[in-house]
């Protein structure tokens, strides 16, 4: 007589497939959001650098400014920390840093200055961090 079922072996070889499969689609899913969370800082550094621009405009210098000034409304910062420094009458720049930063992070911070010179602190190429 036959028992309707799953027998132990077809459970642990299931168990087994899904656990493979997680262990390949969790590490794509995490480079994926942070992927979205560096967009989303680039922009953000973008708005800072046209907010500083739009200061200079007027006062003709970059001294005085805080980042609190220059920092768009309602920027997340759960994920990166914005930062201004080296601000002098004709230059600045404004970094990016991750607040959360991965062992094989090749992007680390990213930073803007006022002749519009993208750099990040990382080991990675440039280009492809602000690509």
């Amino acid at each position: 007589m036959k028992k309707a079922g799953f027998s132990l072996i077809e459970l642990l070889i299931t168990l087994a497939i899904i656990a493979i499969l997680s262990a390949i689609a969790y590490p794509n899913y995490i480079n994926f959001l942070e992927k979205g969370y560096r967009t989303q800082a680039k922009q953000t550094l973008l708005l800072i650098s046209k907010n500083m621009e739009s200061y200079y405009s007027v006062h003709h210098e970059y001294t005085g400014l805080a980042i609190g000034n220059v920092l768009p409304p309602n920027t997340p910062v759960t994920h990166y920390t914005y930062k201004l420094q080296n601000i002098s009458a004709q230059n600045y720049e404004i970094l990016a840093i991750p607040n959360h930063t991965k062992p094989n992070d090749e992007c680390g911070t990213l930073s803007l200055n006022a002749l519009g010179e993208k750099s990040i602190s990382g080991m990675g190429n440039v280009l492809d961090c602000w690509s």
